[in-house]
């Protein structure tokens, strides 16, 4: 006869299995959502108010991450990244990531992450920073079915792990001891993994990410030019000819006499060969 305790964890198990297979799957093999991820060129369709400038997915109880980027064409770009650093703060955003390349073609790539809710208010007021406009685009993911499916699963492993728990105070059995707190241990594991998926989902969807693209216009008119700058480049090429020019004469008077010595090796070589070469007879 088994106890009553195995009993009750076999139909505890079973129930769980059951869920499990009901459920439809939801993630790929790197744990992205795959099935439900749509481009949306009209974002007002997916939950989002694109023309108040409002992101209203929270509100409705919608789950919808949004993404955007910009690629803008700005006079000056130190300005323009003190612009949006300033406009990031006012939103209560912040820069994850940033790149700037002052040589060449001055350009710099910066990701923000800022509240849904003030996400395309803030893409205008970056916009009017830039002279140009070169590209902008949005997209949205609905994970309202995979965030409602994520945190039933998590009731259910918790409600689970309370039974076992209790069970786990009431037994005396040894055997029956190690059996829960081994599926206690299994349990655990899956929970840690449901919440920290519940915390992703909820990160991205009440902020958004913008990814900027920033590059300086060049003057045709040629107003930047500074003569200090050309003199500046001059003497630097000047110093670095005549460095080239130093390592090339020093190298030269290290291997002359090796360069001597060959030549005349070759010269004696030549005229042995000249002088027992036969003679044509007449």
């Amino acid at each position: 006869m088994k106890s009553p305790v195995f009993a009750l964890i076999f139909s505890i198990l079973t129930v769980l299995v059951a869920c499990s297979n009901d459920s439809k799957p939801i993630f790929d093999e790197a744990g992205i959502s795959v099935a439900r991820t749509e481009a949306a060129p009209t974002i007002s369709n997916r939950g989002l108010n694109s023309q108040h400038g409002t992101a209203t997915s929270i509100v409705n109880g919608d789950r919808i991450q949004v993404s955007g980027s910009l690629s803008l064409e700005v006079q000056s770009l130190d300005e323009a990244i003190v612009g949006v650093q300033r406009l990031v703060t006012q939103y209560n955003g912040w820069v994850t990531h940033s790149n700037l390349e002052t040589s060449g073609e001055p350009y710099a790539h910066i990701t923000l992450l800022v509240p849904q809710t003030s996400f395309f208010e803030l893409v205008e007021k970056i916009k009017t920073i830039a002279s140009v406009v070169k590209t902008e685009n949005f997209n949205s993911n609905d994970v309202t079915e995979e965030y409602i499916d994520v945190t039933a699963r998590l009731d259910v492993m918790k409600e689970t792990e309370s039974r076992f728990l209790l069970l786990l105070s009431d037994t005396g059995n040894i055997e029956e001891i190690i059996q829960l707190e081994k599926e206690l241990m299994r349990l655990r594991g899956e929970i840690d993994s449901l919440e920290g998926r519940v915390g992703y989902l909820n990160k991205t969807t009440d902020n958004s990410f913008l990814y900027l693209h920033l590059i300086e216009e060049t003057s045709i008119t040629g107003s930047k030019w500074d003569p200090r700058n050309s003199f500046a480049g001059s003497a630097r090429n000047l110093i670095s000819f005549s460095k080239h020019a130093a390592d090339f004469l020093i190298s030269l008077v290290v291997f002359l006499p090796a360069i001597l010595v060959l030549v005349v090796v070759l010269v004696l070589a030549y005229r042995g060969l000249k002088k027992f070469r036969p003679r044509p007879s007449h």
